[in-house]
Protein backbone atom coordinates (compact mmCIF):
# COMPACT_ATOMS: atom_id res chain seq x y z
CA UNK A 1 0.00 0.00 0.00
CA UNK A 2 1.20 3.25 -0.85
CA UNK A 3 -0.57 4.44 2.63
CA UNK A 4 1.28 4.84 6.00
CA UNK A 5 0.90 1.90 8.62
CA UNK A 6 -1.30 4.18 11.06
CA UNK A 7 -3.13 5.53 7.98
CA UNK A 8 -3.47 1.75 6.37
CA UNK A 9 -4.80 0.23 9.95
CA UNK A 10 -7.32 2.88 10.47
CA UNK A 11 -8.61 1.95 7.09
CA UNK A 12 -9.33 -1.42 7.49
CA UNK A 13 -12.70 -2.78 8.73
CA UNK A 14 -13.13 -6.11 10.39
CA UNK A 15 -13.97 -7.58 6.44
CA UNK A 16 -10.92 -6.61 5.59
CA UNK A 17 -8.89 -8.33 8.23
CA UNK A 18 -11.11 -11.32 9.29
CA UNK A 19 -9.24 -14.34 8.53
CA UNK A 20 -5.79 -12.70 8.19
CA UNK A 21 -2.98 -12.17 10.80
CA UNK A 22 -1.39 -9.06 11.43
CA UNK A 23 1.88 -8.64 12.81
CA UNK A 24 2.95 -5.77 15.09
CA UNK A 25 6.67 -4.65 15.71
CA UNK A 26 7.25 -3.69 19.04
CA UNK A 27 10.64 -2.06 18.36
CA UNK A 28 10.99 1.23 16.93
CA UNK A 29 11.61 0.59 12.97
CA UNK A 30 15.18 2.01 12.37
CA UNK A 31 18.21 2.16 9.49
CA UNK A 32 20.19 -0.33 11.31
CA UNK A 33 21.11 -4.29 10.47
CA UNK A 34 18.16 -5.61 12.11
CA UNK A 35 15.48 -2.95 10.22
CA UNK A 36 12.22 -3.70 8.85
CA UNK A 37 11.26 -0.53 7.62
CA UNK A 38 11.34 -2.66 3.85
CA UNK A 39 9.28 -5.30 5.49
CA UNK A 40 5.33 -4.33 4.13
CA UNK A 41 3.71 -6.93 6.24
CA UNK A 42 4.98 -5.68 9.83
CA UNK A 43 2.68 -2.48 11.75
CA UNK A 44 4.78 -0.72 14.16
CA UNK A 45 3.53 -1.08 17.80
CA UNK A 46 3.69 2.39 19.58
CA UNK A 47 6.18 1.89 23.09
CA UNK A 48 4.10 1.22 26.43
CA UNK A 49 4.50 5.33 27.15
CA UNK A 50 2.33 5.99 23.78
CA UNK A 51 5.32 8.06 22.98
CA UNK A 52 6.07 6.83 19.38
CA UNK A 53 4.69 8.69 16.58
CA UNK A 54 3.16 6.96 13.18
CA UNK A 55 2.35 3.65 15.22
CA UNK A 56 -1.19 1.83 14.35
CA UNK A 57 -1.22 -0.39 17.32
CA UNK A 58 -1.72 1.90 20.64
CA UNK A 59 -1.39 -1.11 23.66
CA UNK A 60 -0.52 1.46 27.03
CA UNK A 61 1.43 -0.09 29.97
CA UNK A 62 2.42 1.72 33.51
CA UNK A 63 3.82 -1.19 35.78
CA UNK A 64 2.66 1.54 38.37
CA UNK A 65 -1.10 1.33 37.51
CA UNK A 66 -0.78 -2.11 36.55
CA UNK A 67 0.79 -3.52 39.89
CA UNK A 68 -2.48 -1.99 41.70
CA UNK A 69 -5.40 -3.62 42.80
CA UNK A 70 -7.97 -4.55 40.94
CA UNK A 71 -10.36 -2.19 41.80
CA UNK A 72 -7.43 0.65 41.66
CA UNK A 73 -6.10 -0.56 37.94
CA UNK A 74 -9.65 -0.40 36.76
CA UNK A 75 -10.67 3.09 38.55
CA UNK A 76 -7.41 4.64 37.46
CA UNK A 77 -5.57 2.81 34.84
CA UNK A 78 -7.94 2.11 32.37
CA UNK A 79 -9.21 5.66 32.26
CA UNK A 80 -5.68 6.83 32.20
CA UNK A 81 -5.17 4.49 29.25
CA UNK A 82 -7.96 5.64 27.23
CA UNK A 83 -7.43 9.37 27.87
CA UNK A 84 -3.70 8.30 26.15
CA UNK A 85 -5.06 6.60 23.34
CA UNK A 86 -7.63 9.83 22.72
CA UNK A 87 -4.46 11.92 22.55
CA UNK A 88 -2.56 9.48 20.04
CA UNK A 89 -2.65 9.28 16.27
CA UNK A 90 -5.08 6.55 16.50
CA UNK A 91 -5.33 3.19 15.12
CA UNK A 92 -5.64 -0.17 16.84
CA UNK A 93 -6.57 0.54 20.62
CA UNK A 94 -5.73 -2.44 23.01
CA UNK A 95 -7.29 -2.60 26.91
CA UNK A 96 -5.35 -4.41 28.13
CA UNK A 97 -7.01 -6.52 31.49
CA UNK A 98 -4.20 -7.62 32.97
CA UNK A 99 -2.42 -7.01 36.31
CA UNK A 100 1.02 -7.48 37.09
CA UNK A 101 2.65 -9.19 39.71
CA UNK A 102 4.35 -6.37 41.86
CA UNK A 103 6.94 -8.66 43.32
CA UNK A 104 7.68 -11.21 40.19
CA UNK A 105 6.43 -14.40 41.91
CA UNK A 106 3.49 -14.85 42.64
CA UNK A 107 2.09 -14.80 38.81
CA UNK A 108 -0.60 -13.96 36.12
CA UNK A 109 -2.62 -16.76 37.38
CA UNK A 110 -3.24 -15.65 41.58
CA UNK A 111 -3.46 -12.03 40.18
CA UNK A 112 -6.09 -13.46 37.03
CA UNK A 113 -8.34 -14.94 40.14
CA UNK A 114 -8.18 -11.45 42.04
CA UNK A 115 -9.17 -9.54 38.75
CA UNK A 116 -11.55 -11.71 37.23
CA UNK A 117 -14.89 -10.55 38.33
CA UNK A 118 -14.45 -7.07 38.63
CA UNK A 119 -12.69 -7.29 34.88
CA UNK A 120 -15.56 -9.20 33.56
CA UNK A 121 -17.95 -7.03 35.25
CA UNK A 122 -16.36 -4.03 33.91
CA UNK A 123 -16.10 -5.02 30.22
CA UNK A 124 -19.93 -6.04 30.84
CA UNK A 125 -20.62 -1.87 30.96
CA UNK A 126 -18.37 -0.65 28.01
CA UNK A 127 -21.15 -0.68 25.99
CA UNK A 128 -22.52 2.45 27.93
CA UNK A 129 -19.31 3.91 28.30
CA UNK A 130 -18.72 7.05 26.19
CA UNK A 131 -15.04 5.57 24.73
CA UNK A 132 -16.87 1.92 23.83
CA UNK A 133 -16.16 3.04 19.88
CA UNK A 134 -12.45 3.38 20.74
CA UNK A 135 -11.59 0.03 21.69
CA UNK A 136 -11.05 -2.51 19.55
CA UNK A 137 -9.01 -5.18 21.65
CA UNK A 138 -9.26 -6.64 24.72
CA UNK A 139 -6.42 -8.62 26.51
CA UNK A 140 -7.35 -11.15 28.48
CA UNK A 141 -5.69 -13.78 30.40
CA UNK A 142 -7.14 -17.36 30.73
CA UNK A 143 -9.63 -16.99 28.33
CA UNK A 144 -12.17 -19.71 27.88
CA UNK A 145 -15.79 -19.71 26.61
CA UNK A 146 -17.36 -17.77 29.14
CA UNK A 147 -14.67 -14.66 28.28
CA UNK A 148 -15.13 -15.56 24.56
CA UNK A 149 -18.62 -14.98 24.93
CA UNK A 150 -18.88 -11.85 26.85
CA UNK A 151 -16.15 -10.44 23.37
CA UNK A 152 -18.73 -11.93 20.99
CA UNK A 153 -21.34 -10.13 22.66
CA UNK A 154 -19.69 -6.55 22.38
CA UNK A 155 -18.99 -7.26 18.69
CA UNK A 156 -22.72 -7.61 18.55
CA UNK A 157 -23.20 -4.64 20.09
CA UNK A 158 -20.78 -2.79 17.92
CA UNK A 159 -21.76 -4.48 14.83
CA UNK A 160 -18.38 -5.66 13.71
CA UNK A 161 -20.22 -9.32 12.76
CA UNK A 162 -20.04 -10.86 9.83
CA UNK A 163 -23.62 -10.70 7.88
CA UNK A 164 -25.78 -13.19 8.27
CA UNK A 165 -24.19 -14.60 11.45
CA UNK A 166 -25.68 -12.22 14.03
CA UNK A 167 -28.65 -14.31 15.28
CA UNK A 168 -26.06 -17.01 15.78
CA UNK A 169 -24.37 -15.58 17.73
CA UNK A 170 -26.99 -13.93 20.14
CA UNK A 171 -28.34 -17.00 20.68
CA UNK A 172 -24.78 -18.54 21.78
CA UNK A 173 -24.61 -15.64 23.71
CA UNK A 174 -28.28 -15.72 25.56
Amino acid sequence: TEQSDLDFVKSLTLGDVRGKAIVFWGNEFGNNENSVTDKNYLFQRNNDSGTRSGSSLQSFYDGSLNKKSSKTYLEKAIPTYVEKYRQSEGGLFVMQMQLTDPIAIIGPKFYEGTHDKNATSFISTLEGKDYFDCVNIIMRDFVGARKCKQIISLNIAKGTLKNGVENDFATMCA
